[in-house]
């Protein structure tokens, strides 16, 4: 993985959590126009996705009978 890589997963990851960015981010970020630029733009995306409501997927409404007859049919097949 080259350094530009590295440096953009580990901003990422951190700006996903909401932690500082690790002093190899930041410093390479200083002499790297790239990296800043990649920065500014997960900074932007994490702050907008932050502002914005949870989505939650929600199962089928047919899921639990599925997952219940599915059960049943490998346990059968197992005795």
């Amino acid at each position: 993985m080259t350094t530009c890589a590295r440096v953009q997963n580990e901003a990422g990851a951190a700006l996903f959590e909401g932690s500082p960015l690790p002093s190899l981010v930041s410093s390479h970020a200083a002499a790297c126009e790239a990296c800043r630029h990649e920065i500014s733009e997960l900074t932007l995306l994490f702050t907008a996705m932050g502002a914005s409501p949870t989505l939650v997927a929600m199962p089928h409404k047919n899921f639990a009978d599925r997952k219940s007859t599915r059960l049943n049919s490998s346990h059968s097949q197992q005795s």
